[in-house]
Order: structure tokens, then sequence, then C-alpha cells
């Protein structure tokens, strides 16, 4: 699947590096073995510019600055499937799975610590926005730290 092959070229990059990152998103669900099938990834991460350098010859959207968004500024790139980050993450009011406020979960994948959003976080949210079938994948995967 294009977002594992992505995945992984996003690990090699910043592993080693001293980039602070999370995923969020459909990507984090999928990471999980939740039946979804994420069209790109989603990271939030401490420093948007080392990213863009980390992902310099893969860039399809530099670094730019963002005004009236849950983040400061974000960056894209693709790696057989498109690869966005965004930092300077900020309080709107509502809980967001971009926030690292409090704990994040780790996912073992492929030999790698994965650090993604909490899971009910991601499901408090997807409920917010009326994603009936992504509540009901998460509720059928059977989590323990799930309240259903």
């Amino acid at each position: 699947m294009p977002w594992e092959d992505a995945l992984e070229v996003f690990l090699s990059r910043v592993e080693g590096s001293r980039l602070s990152w999370f995923r969020y998103g459909s990507g984090a669900l999928a990471v999980r073995g939740i039946d979804v099938d994420p069209g790109d990834l989603d990271f939030s991460v401490d420093d948007a510019h080392l990213a863009g350098e980390l992902f310099e010859d893969l860039l399809v959207e530099p670094v730019s600055e963002f005004t009236g968004w849950v983040a400061d500024r974000g960056g894209r790139a693709f790696a057989g499937c498109v690869v966005e980050w965004i930092a300077g993450v900020h309080d709107t009011g509502e809980p967001h799975e971009q926030s690292r406020t409090g704990r994040l979960d780790h996912v073992r994948w492929r030999g790698h610590d994965v650090p993604v959003a909490p899971l009910g976080l991601q499901l408090a949210v997807s409920r917010r926005r009326g994603l009936a079938d992504r509540v009901g994948k998460i509720l059928a995967a059977g989590f323990p730290s799930v309240v259903q």
C-alpha cells in the first residue's frame, strides 16, 4: 500500500534526527491495524522547517505559514502518497488530534516505535466530525482503551 511505503520513507529520514513528531488522522488508525485506507499521512511535528529539510528532495509544497487554522505552519512531500506535516499547533477551544497535549499512544510497526494520537481522542474527534464509518471501525477494532 502506498501509505506503508511512505511511512517507511518518513521513518528512515526522521530516525536519528532531532525532529519530534507523532501521527494523527487515518494514518494513525491504519498503523494500529484498523481497517482504513489513508490517502495521505499526517504528522504533527515540533519543527516544520526541519521536516522540510529532511524531505527537501520530495517536497511538493514547501513549508508555508498558515493563518486561521489549527497550526501556524506546515509542508508536504510525496513519497508514494502525500506526507503532510504541521507545527505550531494551538488551542482551538475543542480537542483535536493535532495537539500534543497530554500523552501519546505508541504502536510497534515493522520494528519501529510510532507515536500516534490517543485512540480515545481520535474516536471523539471522529464522532464530532460525523465520521460514522470511522467511528464504527474504531469501535469494532476492540481496543480496551476506547470507551464506547
